[in-house]
């Protein structure tokens, strides 16, 4: 009896096991697919856009096509980040294409807006992925402007040689 009890105890944990691995899913980060950016780290200020260039390498041994999403979850909402296309042509192994990723940070982003977002590729008919992360920077605005005051207002008439105070109003027009 004691010899079949650990035998016992293998099979129910190799059961268990079997019975746990399809929840945990086929998908496994991949070196088939090699993903960089033309530039990883965007600084804009407010009311500005960009593109950016995400190439995508077949690393792998078969024509492939690939599809990409983007996770934005996370990052503030004053970025705006579109995919041009959300699927590749095909790649034949050991070449590359590109995607184009546009960027456009609202007029009203602070500096607090920035964060990161993540790229993800995958396989169209497989399993493998790979990801990358691109990172976004609000760049301070240090702007100023000057009124006069309504009560007196930039048309004073002076006589030479007397002098007057006058109330100006400085705004910080900036994000900073």
């Amino acid at each position: 009896m004691s010899r079949s009890a650990p035998k016992a105890m293998l099979f129910i944990i190799l059961m268990i096991s079997a019975s746990i691995t399809p929840l945990v899913g086929n998908v496994a980060a991949s070196d088939t697919i090699v993903l960089s950016l033309d530039t990883p780290h965007v600084v804009l200020q407010g009311g500005d856009s960009t593109d950016i260039t995400l190439t995508v390498k077949n690393n792998g041994s078969s024509i492939e096509h690939y599809n990409v999403t983007l996770d934005t979850d996370g990052l503030s909402n004053a970025w705006s980040i579109n995919l041009i296309s959300n699927q590749t042509s095909e790649v034949i192994p050991t070449q590359s294409t590109t995607l184009d990723i546009v960027l456009v940070l609202a007029i009203d982003a602070l500096p607090s807006d920035s964060g990161s977002f993540v790229i993800n590729v995958s396989e169209q008919d497989g399993d493998l992925y790979s990801t990358t992360t691109a990172y976004v920077t609000v760049e301070p605005s240090y702007a100023s402007s000057l009124s006069f005051n309504a009560i007196n207002g930039p048309f004073q008439q002076m006589l030479a040689g007397t002098s007057a105070n006058y109330t100006i109003d400085v705004n910080n027009d900036g994000n900073a």
